[in-house]
């Protein structure tokens, strides 16, 4: 599955959120939203696709655990997309920790 490319910082995030900043912190803390990709030494941001898919399931009125079994795959999904990105995918292994290629493993037969 192809995902955009966009990446969003977080006041543009904050805004189509509709939270304050300690919010939005506080529910990646929650395991409510994915973790920031690290585009710079102090820069991050997030893909428009998990804040958008994110965004659907609260304004569908899932509950807090199916938002964090979503964010899980959101986030595992990540690593699948950087191993299909990959040419040389055992360049990845010294980068993922066994356990997270596991995970990205299931997470591409999900998606």
């Amino acid at each position: 599955m192809k995902f955009t490319q966009v990446l969003l910082r977080l006041n543009d995030v904050l805004s189509l959120r509709g939270l304050r900043k300690s919010q939005h912190y506080e529910d990646i803390q929650n395991g409510l939203f994915t973790t920031p990709v690290k585009i710079g030494a102090r820069a991050s941001a997030w893909p428009e696709h998990e804040v958008a898919a994110i965004n659907a399931v609260s304004i569908a009125g899932m509950t807090d655990d199916a938002i964090r079994e979503l964010v899980i795959k959101l986030e595992a999904a990540r690593k699948v997309a950087a191993l299909e990105d990959c040419h040389d995918c055992h360049c990845l292994r010294q980068f993922l920790p066994a356990s997270q290629m596991k995970l990205a493993q299931v997470a591409k037969e999900v998606f």
